[in-house]
């Protein structure tokens, strides 16, 4: 499985045929730009990618058995924008102490009304919040607006109980022009992150928050100092900075850089720890 998601749109590309899910209001222009890339390119046929428009309040069954995407509106200025949360639901099983039972001892046990199954459940387990002011993240009522309204906040709600939340953190510096580019472009100031997260009380030890979409105006050291300096210990201590493509010119043996992951990220403590 491979999935990918970039501002509004997420996809999921399953075996060699991709999917796109994008806003619905966009899905015909996104098939436009597929088709103008396609001529560009000569192809004498169609792409195979599959777009599909989703709105915000909507559940789609993903194609890999179990897993499922819930689909929140943020707000990104004028763009149309949502994010996505995937979860995973996993059916009734035996219970451990009735596994390798012969099926007569199994009719036995339902037919005294024991339960022998666990209760089927889902778990969250990654968040994305695309790109998004901090006016799309906050806390918002589940019972107001028509029923995809309704799901849309209650979505919201539980991406900020995903075991991973993967969020734009585009301004970073403690300014009044940062803050008014944020608003003005539709974007986070780590901020509104220490914000969002104390309210929507992401706070569990299994939880991480994946800081990402940082602007390229920060030199890698001076992004990861003013975001250490934003964040509480306890968010620090669960907080990976997406942060590869700003140390491009920094060698990646030398002091800090070396702690920089495979997947181009960095663990905010471990950055504190040698920082200091």
């Amino acid at each position: 499985m491979h999935y990918y998601s970039n501002h509004s749109s997420s996809c999921f590309s399953y075996r060699s045929v991709p999917t796109y899910f994008v806003p619905e209001v966009i899905r015909e222009k996104v098939e436009q730009a597929k088709d103008a890339m396609s001529a560009l390119d000569g192809e004498e046929r169609q792409s195979p990618m599959k777009i599909v428009g989703v709105k915000a309040g909507e559940e789609v069954e993903l194609p890999i058995r179990g897993l499922f995407a819930r689909v929140f509106a943020v707000s990104h200025s004028s763009c149309p924008a949502v994010g996505y949360l995937i979860g995973s639901r996993h059916a009734a099983v035996f219970k451990e102490e009735y596994r390798g039972m012969d099926k007569k001892e199994i009719r036995e046990l339902v037919t005294r009304g024991v339960s022998i199954k666990t209760e089927p459940r889902e778990e969250l387990e990654v968040a994305y919040t695309g790109d998004t002011s901090v006016e799309g993240l906050l806390a918002r009522s589940i019972t107001d607006g028509d029923e995809l309204d309704q799901k849309s906040a209650l979505y919201l709600q539980q991406a900020f109980q995903c075991r991973m939340l993967l969020c734009e953190a585009t301004f970073l510096e403690d300014s009044d022009k940062a803050r008014d580019l944020s608003a003005k472009r539709g974007h986070l100031h780590i901020e509104d992150i220490v914000r969002v997260l104390e309210e929507q009380e992401f706070g569990r030890s299994d939880q991480q928050v994946i800081l990402m979409h940082i602007s390229g105006r920060y030199r890698a050291k001076e992004a990861l100092d003013l975001i250490a300096d934003a964040l509480s210990s306890n968010v620090a201590s669960r907080c990976l900075v997406a942060i590869s493509a700003h140390v491009e010119h920094f060698p990646r043996n030398r002091g800090w850089a070396r702690l920089v992951k495979d997947n181009g990220c960095i663990l905010l403590s471990d950055y504190i720890e040698v920082r200091e």
